[in-house]
């Protein structure tokens, strides 16, 4: 077996560590939204993400860093969404229909949205207490407010 043959392809190993970092960070937001913020451990984390131990602590040094990216991940995702009805309701030609719009934004259309919102809010409650978690909450905000 030649060199060539046996190394993965270019780019491969980055987009298996960006995938398991996400699983790492879905796992969290799932373990805050079920059972508490009380529950995120690392061994709680790698065992819902079915990744090895290891891996937690490889890719996250503590677990305020698994909840900052947390956060930020559902920030982007709820930031996204956001923008997304933003420019919806941009293109209704009357207030009745942008109205209408925003109303069916504020019920969710999957069982995703109250996971996350339930996530967020565990978050936030944290960070009232845990200074080390309010950089996440400030870039929130103001991705909101811009």
């Amino acid at each position: 077996m030649s060199l060539s043959e046996a190394s993965p392809p270019p780019g491969l190993r980055s987009r298996q560590r960006a995938e398991r970092r996400a699983a790492i960070i879905d796992a969290a937001v799932q373990i805050i939204a079920t059972r508490g913020l009380g529950a995120v451990t690392h061994r709680a984390v790698a065992r819902e993400a079915k990744v090895p131990l290891a891996a937690t602590t490889y890719y996250f040094a503590s677990k305020e860093e698994i909840l900052r990216e947390a956060l930020e991940s559902l920030s982007r995702a709820e930031v996204e969404r956001l923008e997304k009805l933003a420019d919806s309701i941009a293109d209704l030609a009357s207030r009745d229909e942008a109205g209408l719009a925003l109303s069916a934004a504020l019920v969710p259309d999957s069982q995703e949205a109250p996971r996350a919102w339930l996530a967020q809010f565990e978050i936030y409650l944290e960070a009232a207490r845990n200074p080390a978690l309010r950089p996440a909450v400030e870039q929130r905000r103001q991705a909101f407010v811009n």
